[in-house]
């Protein structure tokens, strides 16, 4: 059984800490890799702890963007000799990590202190998964990278889509033609409260509600 859990969010399940930021874990047959690390290492480690993810095992960590939010534990991991650090800068094309593994290459963001993005795609037996830290250049335009790349609709898009800040009826016409790319969605981190409602009310059986201590299992 393959797992990708969420260990890092501004909102969680009953038990764990919620804070502002994100980072996931995929423990996959053959790896280990974390995406983003959240901002603060006690929120962190006592939510891993919490979830029984085996931070030692990680092989390597995928950064989304320079953000204090995503990168608090970036440092630490930097001093393992035996873990792989992935930044936007480093693959500014679309690149195969692995057979299954792919970076959608980095987009620019606008924003000076974080000038890059990229997205990490992963396949799955049951279909491709896109993980998304902020998608400050638009949630829309990785996953359409994200279908191009793979050649057909992804199973879910999970992870930060930056509209806390949106009007309605740009959230929702951005979940509208998000439905073009991907069966399931599940929001959350910068996506906003407001945000988070509306892609449940149009994705309906197919919106998941990612937080803190989501654990999705794959064949």
């Amino acid at each position: 059984m393959e797992t990708l859990t969420i260990i890092y969010d501004n909102r969680a399940y009953p038990g764990l800490k919620p804070d502002w930021g994100f980072s996931l874990i995929l423990e996959l047959e053959d790896t280990t890799i974390l995406f983003d690390t959240g901002a603060k290492k006690e929120v962190f480690y006592e939510n891993a702890k919490l979830l029984e993810c085996d931070i030692s095992s990680v092989e390597t960590v995928f950064i989304s963007h320079l953000h204090w939010d995503h990168t608090g534990l970036l440092e630490e991991f930097r001093k393992l000799e035996d873990v792989d650090i992935i930044l936007p800068d480093d693959f500014p094309q679309p690149t195969r990590l692995s057979e299954r593994i792919i970076t959608t290459g980095s987009f620019e963001t606008g924003i000076e202190n974080a000038r890059l993005e990229h997205g990490l795609i992963v396949k799955f037996e049951e279909g491709a998964v896109l993980i998304t830290g902020c998608s400050h250049p638009g949630i829309v335009k990785l996953a359409e990278r994200a279908v191009e790349i793979v050649g057909e609709k992804l199973l879910l898009v999970v992870g930060g889509f930056h509209l806390y800040s949106a009007e309605r009826d740009e959230i929702l016409r951005t979940a509208q033609e998000l439905k073009n790319y991907t069966e399931f969605t599940a929001p959350c981190h910068c996506t906003g409260e407001e945000g988070i409602k509306i892609f449940k009310e149009v994705f309906k059986d197919r919106f998941i509600d990612a937080k803190a201590g989501l654990e999705i299992p794959f064949a």
